[in-house]
């Protein structure tokens, strides 16, 4: 009889385990991203920063969810934050506010739109002119009236007619040189037409060099670019131009530090040398921030 009710007992507890795996979450996952869970769409950022956190997507319809990706811009179906279901176009777990899924496009870097609206991201353009809308480079997009950074508009006037960008860092129009710093461009004292288009690269202290026909251009790459050392301008041409350090420069037969000319300094004996008091000397003379701190002895 004991060994019955042990029999009967070890009958319950695997009809409730079998119940209990039946009951469990029914999981498909989608892309990396997204995923179905019991017949609700989810959204997983896969992130630390974000806390792995997975949020239900209430509004979004199971049947027709798809994934949109586009290998013709780089945008693999694994990696993509873009979604569509009949009636929605979704950007992670945020819906795309009146974005028609049925003429939905994406474009590079983040950008999206419809035939009548654009987006950044989640973020709408207001404003922007859909049919006429192109990306350009990072996260600079322009259409018919305006030039655009993210979803907002680039506040600086500008010609779009002859605008384009020089690489990441400046751009140009017919009249002027630009500093790229985000949706304010900073209008640059540079010839656009004389303004160099292949700046040269000194890794060894993150330096881009550029020039026109009067002035020589370093900037600063680990620099912000709202920073007063971002760039450095040279009133020289770039005649035996050289490097010395983060700060001295020669630049035809003159020293300088930064965009300061040193005055009575032996070109062929300027010599970097740091010390806890001094970073350069010549024949003459011991320097600390183009300063003369001491004479050297003879």
């Amino acid at each position: 009889m004991k060994l019955k009710y042990i029999n009967y007992t070890f009958i319950l507890i695997v009809f409730f385990l079998l119940s209990a795996c039946t009951k469990q979450e029914k999981l498909k996952q989608l892309n990396k991203y997204y995923s179905i869970r019991n017949n609700k769409i989810i959204f997983q950022d896969i992130n630390p920063r974000n806390k792995n956190k997975a949020i239900e997507l209430p509004q979004a319809s199971v049947k027709n969810f798809k994934i949109l990706h586009d290998t013709s811009i780089n945008l693999l179906h694994d990696d993509s934050y873009y979604a569509i279901d009949k009636m929605q176009v979704f950007y992670k777990n945020l819906t795309l506010k009146g974005a028609n899924p049925n003429d939905f496009q994406l474009l590079r870097n983040d950008f999206s739109k419809d035939k009548k609206q654009v987006f950044f991201r989640a973020k709408l353009l207001i404003g922007a002119d859909a049919k006429s809308f192109e990306v350009l480079t990072n996260y600079y997009a322009k259409d018919k009236n305006k030039l655009w950074f993210t979803n907002r508009p680039v506040k600086t006037k500008i010609d779009l007619k002859s605008f384009n960008f020089i690489d990441g860092y400046f751009s140009k129009d017919s009249t002027n040189v630009y500093l790229n710093n985000e949706d304010s461009l900073q209008i640059f004292n540079a010839n656009p037409q004389m303004f160099t288009k292949a700046p040269k690269r000194y890794d060894k202290f993150n330096q881009l060099i550029y020039s026109n026909k009067d002035n020589i251009f370093i900037l600063n790459t680990d620099e912000n670019p709202n920073h007063k050392n971002y760039i450095t301008t040279l009133k020289s041409d770039t005649t035996n131009f050289k490097i010395l350090s983060k700060k001295y420069y020669i630049a035809n037969n003159k020293v300088y530090y930064k965009s300061k000319q040193l005055r009575n300094t032996s070109v062929k004996e300027f010599k970097i040398a740091i010390t806890d008091s001094s970073d350069a000397k010549d024949n003459k003379n011991i320097y600390f921030n183009g300063q003369i701190v001491a004479k050297r002895k003879k």
